[in-house]
């Protein structure tokens, strides 16, 4: 009886295998040929699903559209500023004007009169701005009391030299820096708005200005 009891396992065991299909295969989730040897099992990958890689955020392209982006944005808020301003940006007890657009409205050189010049240009007589272009004296001296402010000075190579309006006539009573025509600067004063007749009758200025402050720019 003992023996029957130790040896029923191994009867069981035989007894199940012997029970199953005939055609089941030993390996349902693997296809393909039998295996050659006992070593080795062929694997069909035809069905194998593959789960595609997940693609983080590409910060060098970011940071490539940021530096390129970023002045194009603020040139473009500057434009933007400009046409909301109308040219004039007042800080305190000063105003900042865009020298370009100062001088762009139509003006007979000849016959032109004050009331010719917009309003908005005409306000700012008697007022303190800060104008920021280009220094021109004919006389070519480092030091003068007298120079045309422009905010192109090579506009002639284009469209001619630029026209009365165009030009800011800046003075002082003593001597001031006359600094070089292609150096970017920055002009401080009292301007006056007021047509100015030379002694031949030709309109000389519409802008001038009592020059308080030069100061050299970078760009």
């Amino acid at each position: 009886m003992s023996q029957a009891t130790l040896n029923s396992p191994s009867t069981s065991s035989t007894s199940n295998t012997a029970s199953s299909p005939p055609n089941a295969p030993a390996h349902p989730a693997i296809s393909g040929n039998p295996p050659r040897n006992g070593n080795s099992i062929p694997i069909n990958y035809a069905n194998r699903r593959t789960t595609p890689a997940k693609q983080g955020l590409n910060f060098r392209l970011i940071l490539f559209i940021a530096i390129v982006g970023l002045p194009l944005l603020g040139v473009s808020w500057l434009m933007v500023q400009g046409l909301l301003n109308k040219g004039v940006t007042w800080h305190g007890d000063y105003a900042e004007v865009d020298l370009k657009a100062l001088g762009n409205f139509p003006f007979d050189k000849n016959h032109g009169t004050r009331d010719d010049v917009p309003s908005r240009w005409r306000e700012l007589d008697g007022k303190k701005v800060e104008l920021k272009g280009f220094m021109f004296s004919p006389l070519s001296a480092r030091n003068g009391t007298e120079f045309q402010f422009v905010y192109n000075v090579n506009k002639c190579c284009f469209s001619g030299p630029p026209q009365v309006q165009e030009r800011v006539y800046g003075h002082s009573r003593s001597e001031i820096p006359i600094l070089s025509v292609y150096d970017f600067a920055k002009v401080v004063g009292i301007l006056h708005v007021r047509v100015v007749r030379d002694e031949s009758g030709a309109i000389h200025s519409v802008f001038d200005l009592d020059v308080q402050h030069i100061e050299a720019l970078e760009g």
